[in-house]
């Protein structure tokens, strides 16, 4: 690629400067150390240029969004508290086109292999039930600032994920990031951070009732919950037993009122 032609893409897709989000100060530029060759050789894995989540975020948005970068915002909108009127409004602006939909596509290809394929970083450990990931990995090292080297030990590292699913068309995407983690001796580096993405990607997706792209490793017993009313607790208890059925009866009634099933 060249030294000049990475640099333009650092650039492209918004490194070293604001995403301009709408949050009362605080956001900093971070900075792409460019200036001498070791410095160049360095940046491209990262270390010596800095970033911040958001930029990430930024970023990533253009792989996820047929090469569109999307400026983040975090105000859906503002209304009047007297009169309901919106006042503002949060919209997606785009903000650059680094990479082509060709690219981006491929790309999404690509970062789906760092969940599915063996020798992923992420194998086994960001995959969600039902849906497809496509995502990186990221683990920093940590300046000593006593001895201006890094930080050593297994637990003294930045661990972090950036994740969007489904990987096709994602809808949702997260960054976690966790900081030195206290881990036991037979848990992965990436336990904490896929613990998180796991819970809260697979949560958010149910909860905003998108599909699910692939098959449940784990699939949903559905039942039909048996007529309830004007029978008695130990009639309707041993159908929901025989059913396989989770529940619990409240009170110590004879006739059943209800169920919570």
């Amino acid at each position: 690629m060249g030294s000049e032609k990475f640099l333009h893409y650092l650039k492209a897709f918004g490194f070293g400067e604001k995403t301009g989000i709408d949050l009362p100060g605080g956001e900093v530029s971070g900075s792409i150390l460019y200036n001498y060759p070791i410095e160049q050789i360095t940046t491209a894995f990262g270390q010596g240029t800095t970033t911040t989540p958001i930029q990430l975020m930024q970023a990533a948005t253009a792989v996820a969004n047929n090469g569109k970068m999307l400026k983040p915002y975090i105000i859906k909108e503002i209304k009047d508290a007297e009169s309901g009127e919106t006042i503002s409004k949060g919209v997606s602006e785009v903000v650059g086109q680094p990479i082509s939909s060709e690219t981006a596509k491929k790309t999404l290809k690509i970062l789906e292999t760092v969940v599915t394929s063996k020798v992923g970083t992420g194998y086994n450990r960001y995959n969600l039930d039902g849906y497809t990931v496509a995502g990186k990995t990221g683990t920093a090292q940590i300046p000593d600032p006593e001895t201006g080297r890094y930080l050593t030990g297994r637990e003294n590292y930045v661990f972090s994920f950036l994740g969007m699913a489904p990987a096709d068309n994602p809808e949702l995407m997260m960054y976690v990031s966790v900081k030195q983690p206290e881990l036991e001796d037979d848990e992965p580096d990436s336990a904490p951070s896929s613990f998180i993405f796991r819970n809260v990607m697979e949560n958010s997706l149910r909860y905003l009732n998108i599909d699910a792209d692939k098959e449940k490793t784990d699939p949903v017993n559905v039942i039909e919950v048996p007529e309830w009313k004007n029978k008695s607790t130990s009639e309707l208890t041993e159908s929901l037993d025989s059913l396989g059925a989770t529940y619990e009866v409240i009170g110590d009634g004879e006739q059943n009122h209800g169920c919570k099933c």
